[in-house]
C-alpha cells in the first residue's frame, strides 16, 4: 500500500523483537563488541577499556540483547555500585573500577 503515511509500496513486515539474555561468555562478548563499537561514544573508547567493561558486565550477568530474529539490534549492559561510589562518578570523578560493581 502506498500513501503519504506509508511511502514504501512494498513495506517490510513488522519486526518481531525480543530482549533476552544470551548464553556463552565469548559469544556474548563478541556480539556486544561488534554491536556497540559501531556507535559513538563507544567507537571512541580505547579498545582495552571497552572490552574490559563489556566483559565485566557479561561475567556478572548484567546484560541483555535486543534481537530481530537472529540479528542483534541492541545491547543493554549495566553495573551496580554503592551510592557513594556512584555519586563521586556522577559528580565528575573517575570511573569506578569494574571490581567495585556488584548486584
Amino acid at each position: 500500500m502506498h500513501n503519504s503515511l506509508n511511502p514504501n509500496p512494498n513495506p517490510m513486515p513488522a519486526a518481531l523483537l525480543s530482549v533476552r539474555p544470551m548464553s556463552g561468555r565469548w559469544g556474548r562478548l563478541g556480539m556486544a563488541l561488534h554491536f556497540v563499537a559501531r556507535f559513538t561514544p563507544f567507537a571512541d573508547f580505547r579498545s582495552t577499556d571497552l572490552v574490559a567493561t563489556l566483559d565485566a558486565q557479561i561475567q556478572r550477568g548484567h546484560c541483555l540483547f535486543a534481537l530481530d530474529g537472529e540479528r542483534v539490534v541492541g545491547y543493554l549492559g549495566w553495573a551496580l555500585y554503592d551510592a557513594d561510589v556512584a555519586e563521586r562518578f556522577a559528580r565528575g570523578g573517575p570511573a569506578p573500577a569494574n571490581t567495585l560493581a556488584h548486584g
